[in-house]
């Protein structure tokens, strides 16, 4: 018999498998509703969940499972832990290991929203019930782990802490650089731009680049479409100049 071998991708449809879409605010335990949540309606997921299986991993019936997720303000997974279980451990673990390499998306960064917390629902659908082939336990598995670089700036990261910035980032810009771009040295980009008072970016210049110019290049794009704001004077009509900077060092990845 051929192996079938099915994947659950989140927010997607498959032939086999329907994994909800709708991500929900955490149900509260107590009557106090913490104000450092970001809620649900604000994010999505930019690096999105796969969750491999066989159709004997369900054991000859539909699963569904739900679960908890706790992000940073920025997406990056800190927390998942299982809501409502499959009643399978395995498959309740081989969702949790997917879940912890994804990364949310926030719409919007708030200084006064530190965390996220929403729950996802996982549903899986099988059409051969009677397949008793199931794949490898994960303990047998020896997952690589994914390394690779985002837009983690000096300012950014006190931003993250709470410190004080001459300017903001509203949202993280987007940027992925792979371990194997750095060429087995540690690399950092240092760059400046100007601000208008509407807080359009502009005139941005590398004041240190890395070497390399695919990475050099990847920063300065990463750069022009960042939304960033800062406080001015009632007096200052004019661009304001900025600085940051990013270091990509080989022992570090997201």
């Amino acid at each position: 018999m051929k192996k079938l071998l099915i994947s659950g991708l989140i927010l997607c449809s498959a032939s086999y498998v329907v994994a909800d879409s709708t991500l929900q605010d955490q149900k509260s335990t107590t009557n106090n509703v913490n104000s450092n949540v970001m809620h649900a309606k604000h994010i999505g997921w930019s690096r999105q969940p796969r969750v491999n299986f066989l159709a004997g991993d369900l054991e000859g019936k539909p699963r569904s499972v739900s679960v908890i997720i706790q992000a940073d303000k920025f997406g990056k997974i800190i927390e998942a832990k299982i809501d409502q279980s499959s009643g399978l451990s395995e498959l309740d673990n081989r969702i949790l290991s997917a879940v912890k390499v994804a990364k949310l998306r926030p719409t919007s960064l708030d200084s006064d929203q530190e965390f996220i917390k929403v729950i996802q629902d996982f549903k899986f659908i099988s059409h051969d019930y009677s397949s008793t082939k199931k794949s490898p336990p994960l303990s047998n598995r020896v997952r690589k782990p994914i390394c690779s670089y985002s837009f983690n700036s000096v300012v950014l990261n006190k931003q993250i802490k709470g410190q004080e910035t001459a300017f903001k980032y509203i949202q993280k810009p987007p940027l992925s650089i792979q371990k194997a771009e750095l060429e087995r040295q540690d690399r950092m980009v240092k760059f400046e731009f100007k601000l208008s008072r509407k807080n359009k970016i502009s005139d941005i210049k590398l004041i240190q680049g890395s070497n390399l110019v695919n990475i050099d290049s990847k920063v300065i794009d990463a750069v022009s479409k960042a939304q960033v704001s800062a406080t001015r004077k009632f007096y200052q009509f004019y661009k304001l100049k900025f600085e940051d900077q990013i270091d990509f060092n080989l022992n570090a990845c997201d």
